[in-house]
């Protein structure tokens, strides 16, 4: 699948065109010149045909220039795989000279290579004008294809223009690790699946981006011989990439440490900070279990994980269960009594933001586990800031 990125993010650089748009009620003509264009690009005499393809609207809310512009190459990348109509809404202070937007085509190949499969991106300029959001993106929508609503930062809780935005969304995603406040951010993302008596589904980057982690960790208990362990643990060491003023753990390492307490049936009794790492005193079967987070220095993204390490009594007595991780692959390696896995290296799928985006639209599921996981979250911190 990584390769497969890599091939299309080539090929969508080859036919790339991006106009401005003074009047956005002649948006649709702009579009039109770039396709024409698009074919034009192409040799007189190949076969390939320029193919516009829409399986989806995905709305891109944005609050500053940063995130805007990060988000503009990210999409490019994503139509490369879910050709789509993508709408980046800018919610932020106008520029002098700044036209209202700026419409872009992006082709690449399909593996086939039979196609030439383009998408749009619309760049629509709000200026803090709630009105001209919705206004300006409900006649841009493609009907009868699901609409996704992507927020690049904060969940506002001030916006109209995002109100609005979410209103026609069937389905709304952001990234945790970017809440400054996570209690705060994850309460307010969670309220999203049912705002305004709405229903629609929600999708956390931080938890696509750690399902390898997830699916390393459960093969240790796949064979008969070691899921006896599952019901008798002692310790959970989670180590991961923190800053020096880390005040609480990042996003990363909470949600592995929600998922393993919920997977496995554990109650929550408290919750301490100490120095780099966070201790969760947590009682399986009335007896106790010890979740240490510990953050260590480290020239990885912040909040990436490094290690997991499980201690766990069975019926042939202690054993250990080690998952830790090295660039793009994890290995796995365990010390017990019995039957073993052998030592094991797994690739795991890179953490770019468009990548885990592209997950996510290839699923219309509704994702029940991570909201229970989240709500652990919540109640992980929660606790701690009651104490």
């Amino acid at each position: 699948m990584a390769k497969n990125i890599e091939n299309l993010r080539d090929d969508a650089a080859a036919i790339a065109k991006t106009d401005t748009v003074a009047d956005i009620t002649k948006l649709d003509d702009h579009l039109s010149k770039l396709y024409r264009d698009a074919v034009g690009a192409q040799d007189s005499t190949s076969a390939v045909p320029v193919v516009k393809v829409v399986l989806l609207n995905l709305i891109v809310y944005s609050r500053n220039e940063e995130d805007a512009v990060r988000v503009m190459s990210s999409v490019g990348r994503i139509i490369g795989l879910h050709p789509c109509r993508s709408i980046v809404v800018d919610d932020i202070p106008s520029k002098s000279g700044e036209p209202p937007a700026t419409v872009s085509l992006v082709c690449g190949i399909t593996e086939r290579g039979d196609r030439t499969l383009c998408g749009d991106i619309i760049r629509i300029h709000v200026h803090e004008d709630s009105a001209g959001a919705i206004g300006s993106v409900m006649p841009l929508l493609v009907p009868d294809v699901p609409v996704f609503l992507w927020i690049t930062g904060e969940i506002p809780d001030d916006s109209e223009a995002f109100d609005d935005l979410l209103d026609v969304a069937d389905y709304v995603i952001s990234d945790s690790r970017r809440f400054g406040d996570l209690a705060l951010g994850l309460s307010r993302f969670l309220g999203l699946q049912t705002s305004d008596d709405q229903e629609r589904a929600v999708h956390d980057l931080c938890w696509t981006n750690i399902h390898a982690w997830r699916e390393s960790i459960a093969q240790h208990f796949d064979p008969t011989s070691t899921r006896q362990y599952l019901m008798g643990l002692n310790e959970i060491v989670i180590r991961y990439s923190g800053g020096a003023g880390d005040r609480m753990p990042q996003m990363t390492p909470l949600l592995l440490s929600a998922w393993l307490i919920e997977r496995t049936g554990m109650d929550l009794v408290g919750v301490s900070f100490l120095g780099a790492e966070c201790r969760i005193d947590a009682r399986q079967d009335d007896r106790p279990v010890q979740i240490s987070m510990i953050s260590e220095q480290s020239d990885a993204g912040q909040g990436r994980l490094s290690s997991v390490t499980i201690k766990a009594t069975g019926e042939n007595g202690v054993a250990t269960f080690f998952t830790q991780g090295s660039g793009s692959e994890v290995s796995v390696s365990e010390e017990c009594a019995g039957i073993c896995f052998s030592p094991r290296t797994i690739e795991i799928p890179p953490e770019e933001e468009s990548f885990l985006v592209s997950q996510i639209l290839g699923s219309y599921k509704r994702d029940n586990l991570y909201m229970d996981v989240a709500h652990v979250v919540l109640r992980i911190l929660n606790t701690y800031h009651e104490r």
